[in-house]
């Protein structure tokens, strides 16, 4: 620490001092502000995917959390969704061509199918789930906690309804898998 004979050469550092931390604080805040705008900006934008976004009025996702899992299955569709209705057939490509139509018919394949068939898969099987739940009962459901442990059990209903859903599920699911890999195979035809 500096001392000062005079009083005010000490109230004059102790001036320069604070406005040195004043200087410093703004400076900090500004960059923090900056660097903050520039990640949001560039790299988030980039490499985040807005799960608030719209994937159409056919399916399920309402725009709040989904799992990645799901969230990478509509994200994917969407992007073909909007390639086939708003690109596919406004571009140079000539589609009936030949050597394009096997190309056509998977990238449509897959299109029906994410707007039209799956839709109404999934929908029977949320329908049979809610008359399942109606009729015999939530499918889980918690016993007591045991005061020492802080710990539950969880039972699961069984039923042949249930466990013929919980197939049916399976099945969905997996060809929601097969599909997207059948997507991921034809990615490279998506131009125009």
């Amino acid at each position: 620490m500096i001392e000062h004979e005079d009083p005010e050469d000490e109230a004059r550092w102790q001036k320069r001092k604070a406005s040195l931390a004043y200087r410093w604080e703004t400076l900090r805040t500004r960059w923090r502000h900056l660097w903050s705008d520039f990640l949001h900006r560039h790299i988030i934008r980039i490499w985040s995917v807005d799960c608030r976004c719209d994937f159409g009025p056919n399916t399920r996702y309402t725009g709040d959390y989904c799992d990645p899992c799901g969230l990478m299955l509509y994200a994917n569709f969407s992007i073909l969704v909007t390639f086939v209705e708003k690109e596919m057939f406004q571009s140079f490509v000539a589609w009936d061509a030949e050597e394009m139509v096997e190309r056509r018919d998977k990238i449509l394949g897959l299109y029906n199918w994410w707007t039209k068939d799956r839709n109404k898969a999934w929908e029977d099987l949320y329908a049979e789930l809610d008359a399942i739940e109606t009729a015999e009962g939530p499918a889980m459901r918690f016993g007591k906690v045991d005061p020492k442990t802080q710990t539950g059990r969880i039972h699961l209903a069984k039923s042949p309804r249930r466990d013929a859903a919980h197939r049916r599920w399976t099945e969905l699911d997996q060809e929601d898998q097969s599909r997207l890999e059948a997507l991921i195979g034809i990615r490279g035809h998506l131009w125009t």
